[in-house]
Formats: C-alpha cells, structure tokens, sequence
C-alpha cells in the first residue's frame, strides 16, 4: 500500500492509502497546496467539482475537505474506481459523492450537469490535451465563470486557449505544470 495525506480543510492529516500502480500518481502536496492557494477564491460551500482521471481523487477530495457541496469523479480503470469509492466511503464523503468507471471521454458525451471546477489530471504519457477544452466548453458542463485546474507534464504544451478560456495562473513544479483557466462569457 502506498499513502499520501490530505494536506488541507476539515480532513487534513488524514492519510489516503492506495495500491500503487504504473498509471496512479497522485498529485503532490507541494503541488495541492499550490493550486488550492491559487484556488481559493473558488472554493465555496455550494461548488460542485468534477475530478476527470481521478486516480485516487485527491484532488477532489481535497475541495470536500475545504467545504465544497458535491464532487464527481471519473477514473476508466474500474479497479481503481473501486478502491476510489473506498476512500470516500473511509471519509465519509459518499453520500455527496459519485464514481463514474468510464473514459473522460465518455463521461463528457453524458452531458448531465455543470461544475463550478473541473480537475483534469491524465496520467503524463497520455495526450488528450488537443480536443478536451473545445470538448468541455461544446457540452457546456463547466458553469460560466467556472476554472480549470490543468496538471500536465511540464514539456506537454497544452493547445490554444479557446477564447471563452481566460489563463489566470501557470506554474511549474518540477516535472508537473499547472495550468488555471476560468470560462468567461456565455458560450
């Protein structure tokens, strides 16, 4: 079993246990209490987030912590979907909570509601970058005036910026980029 801690909100200190694998890197703390930092304007009681491969949810999980209403969290290995709704449970997050074991990219042909923020992490040796914000921004599922939260390797470039898509923050840490898009406008 391999563990990292919540580092933030009414959960913190608690420790996340999971089984390793090739594809399951959860984000670093060093890089979690960056983004909440450069988040935290966002983060409201009534936020809804939406955690695309979601890994070990720690991302989302963290926004819980810090209050958020509902997360939804999307992870295509079911083993670690599985293990995913676990963790929840182990929380006592799952009455606001939901798995869906599917592609991102069949989560987002659903279509079935909007989130204040999205969380995208794919694992690094993947590329689902060139089509995923024109994807995201066409099925509406991210609310008017919602962000962003982009984790992706720092020499994978992500691609244009679609104009409803304003960068309000990029750093880097090590081999991780983070990128912070908020939707402006109503399309």
């Amino acid at each position: 079993m391999a563990t990292t801690r919540i580092c933030v909100g009414r959960i913190k200190g608690h420790v996340v246990q999971f089984h390793p694998s090739a594809n399951l890197k959860p984000t670093s703390q060093q890089v979690r209490l960056a983004v909440f930092s450069m988040i935290k304007e966002e983060i409201k009681t009534s936020a809804s987030i939406l955690d695309l491969y979601a890994g070990t949810g720690i991302l989302g999980i963290e926004a819980l912590s810090l209050g958020c209403a509902n997360a939804d969290f999307v992870e295509i290995n079911r083993k670690t979907a599985r293990q995913l709704n676990s963790i929840l449970k182990s929380f006592n997050l799952d009455s606001n909570t939901q798995v869906y074991p599917m592609s991102t990219e069949s989560f987002l042909s659903l279509k079935n509601r909007s989130y204040d923020i999205i969380f995208i992490d794919p694992p690094y040796k993947t590329n689902p970058w060139p089509n995923l914000f024109s994807k995201i921004l066409s099925t509406k599922i991210l609310k008017e005036n919602g962000i962003i939260v982009a984790e992706h390797y720092k020499k994978q470039l992500l691609p244009s910026v679609q104009p409803q898509l304003r960068k309000l923050n990029f750093k880097q840490y090590g081999d991780t980029s983070i990128s912070i898009l908020k939707k402006i406008g109503n399309n």
